[in-house]
């Protein structure tokens, strides 16, 4: 598996590090936040995003199904002695926190992985609290050149906007908002592609 394979040397390319610190940003700036809180990082690879926030909440737990990309995680947390942090392999149907409720569920990058969006958007619904926010980063539509080094990627080309609030809304969220957060290029096979991400947010 791709991610499992990479998680070791994931953090390792400076462009990851930069837009995990540049979208922590419009999380944060997107959200109303508070240090009591407990939120999930879904799909939270390395735990990029998180390590940015891990100061702004009481507890992060960290989530994803490559069990390469946890170890490297729980690595991570084990360093910096963040005690306010746990890694947790789970499928997608989040089955593994039972009943665990969240003030914040965000997730980057992550649901065009997924081939039942639907599914795992009423997932996420149901492991927040009344009133619980959700934020989701994610790829705009593109024409498959951003996956185009992957031949078993069975995923999705990114997401219009608009499709994603309507996924959202059949969810039950509500007051769901979004805009394109980030514009940049993905070297694919010695051609530079343009790529943009957009970020919706909602209330359960």
């Amino acid at each position: 598996m791709f991610f499992d394979s990479n998680a070791q040397n994931w953090d390792e390319k400076t462009y990851r590090i930069k837009r995990a610190e540049i979208l922590s940003k419009e999380i944060l700036n997107s959200l109303t936040t508070d240090k009591n809180f407990e939120v999930l990082d879904f799909g939270c690879g390395t735990g990029l995003i998180s390590f940015n926030l891990r100061t702004k909440f009481r507890q992060i737990t960290l989530a994803d199904s490559s069990e390469g990309m946890i170890r490297k995680t729980e690595e991570k947390i084990k360093e910096v002695h963040a005690e306010n942090m746990n890694a947790v392999k789970t499928s997608d149907s989040l089955e593994e926190l039972k009943d665990k409720k969240f003030d914040i569920i965000y997730t980057s990058m992550a649901l065009h992985h997924i081939t039942d969006t639907q599914e795992i958007l009423k997932n996420l619904y149901s492991h927040l609290k009344k009133n619980g926010q959700l934020c989701i980063i994610e790829l705009c539509k593109e024409n498959g050149d951003f996956h185009k080094s992957f031949p078993d990627f069975n995923g999705h080309n990114g997401f219009e906007p608009h499709e994603m609030k309507a996924l959202a809304e059949n969810a039950g969220f509500k007051n769901i908002s979004t805009k394109v957060i980030f514009k940049s290029y993905k070297n694919v096979k010695t051609k530079e592609i343009p790529y943009e991400l957009f970020l919706l947010t909602a209330v359960k």
